[in-house]
């Protein structure tokens, strides 16, 4: 019976509405039994790149543990709207085990997968991160700098209050809007 309703949500990832498509992927989320996942993982490996985008954020949606492999594998895709989908994944489910792939993308070519590589390891509470994005404070890109400050703040470790402090008088307001607010979620 399952199966069945996997088959015909898989095919609605392909669907023409976007809606659909969403939730057919949060429909396959939420039935988490490894056939669906095995078809997804089939789907990453040969579908096209929407299907392959759709089949990520169904995986991210299923989590832990069968889908880690899988959306770790899709950080190498040659399209970056799945390396993205993979990104975003990863930083929902910020399991430990994959924080290192993550933060190999943190050197990625494009620059969109930078910025969503930022986000997605300020949603890991391990301190850890805070080492490897203060190197990105010293980052030219407004955008990039921005995500940066904003993960440093969620993660609150003490270590990046100096370097915000001297961004509080930064040239560009955004930045400095941004320090002010990160400094605020720092531990006390």
């Amino acid at each position: 019976m399952k199966d069945k309703r996997k088959d015909a949500l898989i095919k609605l990832l392909k669907d023409k509405n976007e809606q659909v498509r969403k939730s057919a992927a949060e429909a396959l989320g939420n039935l988490e039994k490894k056939p669906g996942l095995e078809k997804l993982i089939q789907i990453m490996k040969k579908g096209d790149k929407t299907a392959r985008v759709r089949a990520t954020y169904a995986l991210g949606k299923i989590g832990k543990p069968g889908a880690l492999a899988p959306l770790v594998s899709a950080l190498n895709d040659s399209e970056v709207e799945v390396r993205s989908a993979a990104v975003r994944a990863l930083g929902e489910i910020a399991d430990s085990g994959t924080l290192s792939n993550l933060i190999e993308k943190l050197d990625d070519d494009n620059l969109t997968i930078r910025i969503l590589t930022v986000e997605a390891l300020g949603n890991f509470p391990d301190k850890r991160v805070t080492d490897f994005l203060m190197p990105q404070l010293k980052e030219k890109n407004i955008d990039l700098l921005e995500s940066v400050i904003g993960a440093l703040g969620k993660i609150g470790d003490n270590k990046a209050e100096k370097p915000l402090m001297v961004l509080l008088s930064h040239p560009e307001p955004r930045i400095r809007s941004r320090a002010a607010l990160a400094l605020g979620d720092l531990e006390v």
